[in-house]
């Protein structure tokens, strides 16, 4: 059997400005669902983030324009919406640190993780 080493995540990246899923990132959602699936997971967590370009308002908009992008690749994928949890941190929990201002294409990503 596989041992699990902590929760398993799935990181989605975005092109600059946008929510809409790349090929690359619906490759990454199909690969979350077929281990979900494989392991009987039904209930994910799924938080975007921003990098440091724009508005924190606008930039936690867009934050959760991701996470519900995936979201709702989750549902076309047999999930229950209501088991899709979401959340939008914006530029706020940046996975490479920069000053604002900073095109930084490693933050601008959605996780999703199982519940």
């Amino acid at each position: 059997t596989m041992a699990q080493i902590g929760p398993a995540k799935y990181v989605v990246f975005f092109d600059f400005g946008s929510s809409h899923l790349t090929s690359a990132a619906r490759a990454i959602v199909r690969q979350a669902v077929a281990d979900a699936k494989a392991r009987h997971i039904t209930e994910f967590a799924v938080v975007g983030h921003t990098d440091t370009v724009g508005s924190t308002n606008a930039n936690r908009a867009l934050s959760m324009a991701r996470a519900n992008a995936v979201k709702a690749a989750l549902v076309a994928n047999g999930f229950r919406g209501r088991n899709v949890h979401v959340n939008g941190l914006g530029e706020g929990a940046q996975l490479v640190p920069t000053a604002d201002g900073v095109k930084q294409a490693e933050n601008r990503r959605a996780e999703i993780s199982f519940k």
